[in-house]
């Protein structure tokens, strides 16, 4: 916030400008409503958009024939979906894979009546390595199946093995992403954390649009600081 007023304290117009503007016929600065209605706007979107919802209903079956012969298990992944067209229209269908020290993506492509298969082959196995099958409908509609998960003690959250032939519901694509999300958590709580959140951005995004319609009315500039002469030297004295 503060370079920020400095940059604009920079910028803004000085007296004469701000003068000019104030005539008639000239174009001003947004009023305080409509600056109120632009800030409705962005949170209603905001709202609308963020929050990811996971209403898509099925399942898949999972093939998995094993590539190469590392000490990592690499797969070679094909969906059978169920219902077959639930991937009709949809956003994207990938295989995604992380934690492993690097983020392997792809694509699953059209291999059959409802049958898609991955386009490179994904890790399988590892204490580290997760590897998920997603589903993106509509705009925000994602859900998830899991082909791989390490076991996690610490959370604790069991093993999924890569298994070959296994049929896996889709499910809410966050309650795969972060198994650590306790669900025993009072409701209170993620709303009272979720409104604290909205707070801290709204005073923010408050803030900017103050100094921006500062900048936008001009003013009086803060005066330069003055120049300190610098001292004689001892030749020039004599």
């Amino acid at each position: 916030g503060g370079w920020l007023s400095a940059r604009l304290d920079t910028v803004a117009p000085g007296p004469a400008a701000s003068a000019a503007a104030a005539a008639p016929g000239t174009r001003t600065a947004p009023s305080a409503p409509v600056a109120a209605i632009a800030l409705a706007v962005v949170f209603g979107v905001c709202g609308w958009a963020i929050p990811p919802t996971a209403t898509t209903h099925g399942s898949a079956t999972i093939d998995l024939k094993d590539v190469g012969t590392g000490g990592q298990r690499m797969v070679d992944i094909t969906v059978r979906l169920h219902p077959a067209n639930l991937a009709r229209n949809a956003t994207w269908l990938t295989a995604f894979s992380w934690q492993g020290g690097a983020i392997v993506r792809a694509d699953l492509r059209p291999a059959g009546d409802g049958v898609y298969r991955a386009t490179r082959p994904l890790p399988a196995s590892g204490p580290k390595w997760k590897t998920l099958v997603r589903l993106h409908r509509g705009p925000k509609d994602l859900v998830a199946v899991p082909v791989y998960l390490p076991a996690d003690p610490d959370i604790p959250a069991p093993e999924i093995a890569a298994r070959s032939g296994v049929t896996r519901p889709f499910v809410a694509e966050q309650r795969l992403l972060r198994r650590e999300t306790r669900l025993d958590v009072p409701g209170w709580m993620w709303t009272a954390g979720y409104l604290a959140v909205a707070l801290v951005f709204t005073l923010m995004l408050g803030s900017t649009l103050v100094m921006l319609a500062r900048a936008s009315r001009g003013g009086p500039r803060r005066p330069a600081a003055a120049a300190v002469p610098a001292a004689p030297s001892e030749g020039s004295a004599a």
